[in-house]
């Protein structure tokens, strides 16, 4: 069995919250334009575009945010149980028994 590095862990836990963030701000710049596409495109043509690029943000890019989402909390149950165990096997070396 290969020996995991939580802190190795922990790190690329924080980088992919850290991307999901800037991920997160994209989309809302995105929709931003979206919005100001209403300013300078009037009539059924505009509206739309719009419609279907809300569908496309609210719907596959937001998807592919909330995936990332659930990997993070994925990786962070990850490390807790990693931890415990961790510290449980601590524990035995050092003669502590819990039952």
């Amino acid at each position: 069995l290969q020996t995991i590095n939580i802190n190795e862990l922990k790190y690329h836990q924080d980088k992919l919250s850290s991307l999901k963030e800037s991920y997160d701000e994209i989309l809302k710049n995105l929709l931003d334009e979206v919005k100001m596409i209403a300013f300078y495109w009037q009539g059924n043509d505009s509206s739309n575009l719009r419609s279907e690029l809300y569908k496309l943000i609210g719907s596959d890019l937001n998807n592919i945010s909330n995936e990332i989402e659930a990997e993070v909390d994925y990786i962070n149950k990850l490390v807790v149980v990693l931890e415990n165990a961790n510290e449980q096997i601590k524990n035995r070396l050092n003669g502590w028994y819990y039952e």
